[in-house]
């Protein structure tokens, strides 16, 4: 759900308010979730242990030089692991219309050395993990390159529907932890919006 482009509610992105705007930018901040990872959750990831789910502060800024978007979301986890992330990214129309807008374009993301050894490494004292995998520190620095396409369809002039396709590959020293079993990974999601 958006207010103009003064506000937003969502299931992928949370809630957030964009401080400043103008015509060819706009920045706010925000609360996102982290849903976290159950260690029982697949098989392979016995006695690696959980990551809790956490409330993340987002700060965040897009910069338009038609017709290329610069955009910088950074994440701060407030509980749990504390990790903090940073996503770059630049994306362009590709199909501009009144009903169907089509985007792509790269993304980068970089991630602290917390959020890093949460989701990639093996502690040596987990010695459950021990039996299954070797002990490995994972460090901050790149996550992942992604490259991606976005589309709208405005179904009416308030609801629209809005699609996204990526295609990932894990970078720096996450495709080195012994839990990964491919570098490269697909996302597909999709929302209904209404705009008042």
């Amino acid at each position: 759900v958006r207010y103009k482009d003064l506000a937003y509610l969502s299931i992928g992105e949370g809630i957030g308010v964009n401080l400043l705007r103008g015509a060819n930018y706009r920045a706010g901040i925000g609360l996102a979730y982290d849903m976290g990872r159950e260690h029982n959750a697949a098989t392979r990831l016995a006695g690696t242990g959980n990551i809790d789910p956490a409330p993340v502060f987002k700060a965040f800024a897009q910069y338009a030089f038609v017709p290329v978007v610069l955009a910088v979301d950074v994440k701060q986890a407030l509980t749990s692991y504390q990790g903090l992330t940073a996503d770059i990214g630049a994306y362009m129309p590709v199909v501009a219309s009144e009903k169907i807008q089509i985007f792509l374009g790269p993304e980068i993301t970089f991630a602290d050395s917390r959020y890093m050894q949460a989701y990639f490494g093996i502690k040596p004292q987990n010695t459950d993990a021990q039996s299954h995998f070797r002990n490995y520190s994972a460090h901050g620095g790149l996550k992942h390159a992604k490259f991606g396409v976005a589309g709208l369809y405005h179904i009416t002039d308030h609801w629209l529907l809005d699609a996204d396709v990526g295609i990932e590959r894990l970078l720096g020293s996450a495709p080195g932890s012994p839990i990964v079993q491919t570098p490269w990974n697909w996302t597909v999601a999709g929302t209904i919006n209404y705009t008042f």
